[in-house]
C-alpha cells in the first residue's frame, strides 16, 4: 500500500505536468502555464512538509517472553479465593 510520502512523490511530477499541459491546451501561454504548475507543486510540497510533516516510525517495544499457559493457570489457581 502506498504511503503518504509515496503519494506526494507521485503528485509532484503529475501535478506539474498535468496543470502545465492543461493550461497550454486551454490556450494559456507557457509564461502563465509553467508558473501555475509550479505553484501547484509548491502547494503540495508545503502541505507535505509543514501541514502533515514526516514523522519517524514509533519504536516498537521489545517483546517480553510470556509465561507458559499452564504456569498462568497455576498462578491463577493460587490467587483465586476458594468458594465454600
Amino acid at each position: 500500500m502506498a504511503s503518504y510520502a509515496d503519494l506526494v512523490m507521485l503528485a509532484i511530477p503529475v501535478g506539474f505536468i498535468g496543470i502545465t499541459v492543461s493550461f497550454v491546451l486551454l490556450g494559456a501561454s507557457t509564461v502563465v502555464a509553467v508558473p501555475a504548475g509550479s505553484m501547484t507543486v509548491i502547494a503540495i510540497m508545503v502541505h507535505a512538509l509543514f501541514v502533515n510533516p514526516p514523522r519517524s516510525a514509533p519504536a516498537t517495544p521489545a517483546r517480553t517472553p510470556e509465561p507458559e499457559a499452564d504456569a498462568r493457570s497455576e498462578a491463577h489457581e493460587r490467587t483465586r479465593p476458594e468458594l465454600a
